[in-house]
């Protein structure tokens, strides 16, 4: 990818390190923009339906942790 996000210091840790080159990096940032300016999405559930439906992806090299799932950001968890 040409533009990566700027991953601030504070949120490293949900982007699992500085690795803003992956993937997951720029589909969480979409997540928590989308997040800000319509609540009521549901692109977060779109993602994880092409995820479960496509399990040959790999998801380590996209950057995927592997409880992505289990995390607040993406709003499956309460």
């Amino acid at each position: 990818m040409t533009i990566k996000p700027v991953i601030p210091s504070d949120r490293r840790a949900q982007f699992g390190g500085n690795r803003n080159e992956l993937i997951y990096a720029s589909l969480l940032t979409m997540q928590i923009l989308l997040q800000r300016i319509w609540a009521n999405n549901n692109w977060a559930e779109q993602l994880r339906a092409l995820v479960a439906a496509s399990p040959h992806l790999p998801m380590t090299e996209m950057g995927f942790p592997d409880d992505w799932l289990e995390r607040k950001e993406w709003g499956f968890v309460g």
